[in-house]
């Protein structure tokens, strides 16, 4: 992306603030809503974004900015991957269906390759600490991440409601960590 003057970067800021508050509360939410919640007319945030998927790939990069972020100050211990698991899984709650939504626009589009290698790259580290511990077989790999979020994501799109989401998202990631018995032997 060319470096932006002061003021464009502050309505591009804006618009991507509006997205960020208004997808959480409704997917589907318009350009049009986007741009009226950032207080700039309609066809100001075509200058920005060529259309959603542009805007959903980049709200999708500037999250995992501050993910990346987030983990790099963490000690890397065995209890990584699940807490990162459970840090993106409160992500597919709240955005309600958008990494399936991006999936079904653009399945080729380079961004949003490159985001899912960066996504994997967060993964491999707390990744390689659960399986030195024990916690996750050796046959698991950072991409490998991804399908357990895309689940994450497909559990927590039904609802409508974020609590609902949430919800569910802690539901799918009890299943993916734990399994869906219960760890005792069957009764008689």
């Amino acid at each position: 992306m060319p470096t932006l003057r002061k003021d464009a970067l502050r309505t591009r800021t804006s618009l991507l603030a509006a997205a960020e508050d208004l997808l959480s509360d409704d997917r589907e939410a318009s350009f049009t809503e986007i741009a009226v919640a950032a207080g700039v007319s309609h066809t100001t945030i075509y200058r920005h974004f060529a259309d959603r998927t542009d805007l959903l790939i980049e709200l999708m990069e500037m999250r995992m900015d501050r993910h990346e972020a987030e983990v790099a100050d963490w000690d890397h211990g065995p209890e990584d991957f699940e807490r990162l698991l459970r840090l993106l899984a409160l992500e597919a709650a709240k955005f309600q269906g958008l990494m399936a939504e991006l999936r079904q626009r653009e399945p080729d589009d380079v961004r949003f390759a490159k985001l899912m290698r960066r996504t994997a790259e967060a993964f491999r580290r707390p990744l390689e600490s659960a399986q030195a511990a024990g916690r996750i077989r050796q046959d698991r790999t950072p991409e490998g991440s991804i399908a357990l979020l895309m689940m994450i994501d497909a559990a927590t799109a039904m609802h409508s409601d974020r609590t609902a989401r949430e919800n569910a998202a802690e539901v799918a990631i009890d299943v993916i960590v734990h399994g869906i018995g219960t760890g005792q032997p069957p009764r008689n």
